[in-house]
This record gives C-alpha cells, sequence and structure tokens, in this order.
C-alpha cells in the first residue's frame, strides 16, 4: 500500500510534459502511463520497471533545465 502512495503522490507532482516524455522513453502508451501514476492500472513487473526507469531519466533531465535556467537568471542579474 505504501509503494501505491508514492506512486500516486508522484503521478501528482510530475512536471507538465513529464508523462509523455516519459511514455516516449519508456516505449508504452501515453494513456498506461496516466492509468499506472493514478493508480488505476497495474502493468507488468517488466513494463513498470521501465516505467520507473523512464522517469527517473525525465526527472533528471528537468533538474538540469532548472539548474540551467537558473544560471541564465543568475547571469543575466549580474
Amino acid at each position: 500500500m505504501r509503494k501505491i502512495d508514492k506512486i500516486l503522490e508522484l503521478g501528482k507532482n510530475l512536471p507538465r510534459g513529464a508523462k509523455k516524455r516519459i511514455a516516449e522513453k519508456s516505449d508504452c502508451s501515453r494513456s498506461l502511463i496516466v492509468h499506472f501514476f493514478l493508480g488505476t492500472k497495474k502493468p507488468t513487473n517488466k513494463t513498470i520497471k521501465k516505467i520507473l526507469t523512464a522517469t527517473e531519466e525525465v526527472l533528471e533531465e528537468y533538474r538540469k533545465e532548472s539548474q540551467d535556467i537558473d544560471s541564465m537568471i543568475d547571469k543575466i542579474k549580474l
């Protein structure tokens, strides 16, 4: 039950467009990704692993983009 709650919370906190990127990286349909993060569908363990791996990669990309934007703003302020 705890893991499901964590997945639901993660799904609520994903940035805009992240589910689309996750679907592209994991080679799964976008609707499966959406249902997975809503908790309405449980794919196979292999597919879950692919989705979570892709999620980790996408979140890392978002972090890098955010850092790049912050550094650009700092340069403008200087």
